[in-house]
C-alpha cells in the first residue's frame, strides 16, 4: 500500500509493513462488512492492493501475480475450526440452530441442511449447539491445524442442558486448566 517513505497521500504516515487497520485509515458506516458479520455466518474482509483504487488494466495481472500465492493461502484459512452439521434423532437437520462457544461473543447459525461452520484458532474448547424444542448438546473439541468435524444429534424435549462436562475429564492428562478453561501444554493459554 505505501512504502517506507510516505503513504498513500502527499505528507500521509507509512502503514507499518504496508499494513493498516482499515478503521484507523478511514471508516465506513453501515457497511456490509459490519452486517455479515452481525447478522449472518459470513466473514467478509476488504483487501486494497494499492493506493489506486482503479489501477490500470495493463497491471491488473501483474497484480495478480505478485499477490496470488498470499490470496490463496489466506482463502485457504477457512478450513480451520469447526464445522458440521446439527440434526434431530431421526437424522433430520435442523436450520438455524444456534451454534456457541464458550468465551467467544459471536454465535453462528446452521445452515436449511443443518450445515454450521465457525473459524476458531487451535486450542480447546466448549462448543453448544441448541435449537427451541431440543436439549442443547455440548462437546469438548480440540481444534487443531485443520478443520475438526463436529456433529450434533439433538433430541426433542424441552430447552434444557444435558449435564456438563467436569472440567478435570476435560482437561485430564493432556492439558492444564484454569476454572474456565485448557490449553495443550506445548501451546500454552
Amino acid at each position: 500500500m505505501s512504502n517506507k517513505k510516505h503513504g498513500c497521500s502527499p505528507g500521509e504516515s507509512p502503514f507499518t509493513n504496508g499494513i493498516t487497520n482499515g478503521a484507523a485509515w478511514y471508516s465506513v458506516i453501515g457497511g456490509m462488512q459490519d452486517f455479515n458479520y452481525l447478522a449472518t455466518n459470513c466473514f467478509e474482509i476488504t483487501l486494497e492492493l494499492g493506493c489506486k483504487k482503479f489501477p490500470r488494466e495493463a497491471k491488473l495481472e501483474t497484480k495478480w501475480e505478485d499477490n496470488r500465492e498470499a490470496l490463496l493461502t489466506y482463502i485457504e484459512q477457512v478450513h480451520k475450526g469447526i464445522k458440521g452439521t446439527v440434526r434431530d434423532t431421526n437424522n433430520n437437520p435442523i436450520a438455524d440452530a444456534l451454534i456457541q462457544v464458550d468465551g467467544i461473543g459471536h454465535d453462528v447459525t446452521s445452515i436449511n441442511t443443518g450445515e454450521y461452520w465457525r473459524l476458531l484458532l487451535p486450542r480447546v474448547y466448549r462448543v453448544h449447539a441448541s435449537a427451541p424444542g431440543y436439549i442443547r448438546e455440548t462437546k469438548v473439541v480440540t481444534v487443531g491445524p485443520a478443520v475438526s468435524i463436529v456433529d450434533f444429534t439433538l433430541e426433542e424435549g424441552a430447552a434444557t442442558e444435558k449435564p456438563d462436562i467436569d472440567q478435570q475429564e476435560l482437561c485430564d492428562g493432556l492439558f492444564w486448566f484454569t476454572d474456565t478453561d485448557c490449553w495443550n501444554v506445548d501451546q500454552g493459554p
